[in-house]
């Protein structure tokens, strides 16, 4: 998908359910959307968006979800070398150790 094809003309027309005036584009930091040329294009396509000095950044501090997910994952990891080699890679295992990490962090706080 081409930002200048697709994107700018959806945000642009004024018959979309949404009013053009009150979006803001929210990339994903995406090397593509944070390239200057993409900065520059939106910019004089009048789009408003988080240019890269504005957008939050990725730090888990910033990102509750990102944060969370870190957490779950690191938990999850030390459970899964805890296992004997031979169920290591078996999904059954995953899912009950990803459930025993859920189920103890489900009172923390």
């Amino acid at each position: 998908m081409c930002i200048r094809d697709r994107v700018i003309p959806f945000l642009k027309n004024s018959e979309n359910v949404i009013e053009p005036s009150q979006v803001t584009l929210l990339h994903d930091r995406a090397p593509c959307m944070k390239a200057l040329a993409t900065q520059d294009l939106l910019k004089q396509s009048q789009v408003d968006f988080f240019g890269n000095d504005e957008y939050p950044s990725n730090s888990p501090d910033c990102n509750a979800c990102e944060h969370m997910g870190s957490i779950v994952k690191d938990k999850t990891e030390v459970l899964m070398d805890e296992e004997p080699i031979e169920k290591r890679n078996s999904t059954d295992t995953l899912l009950k150790n990803l459930k025993k990490v859920l189920k103890s962090l489900e009172n923390a706080r």
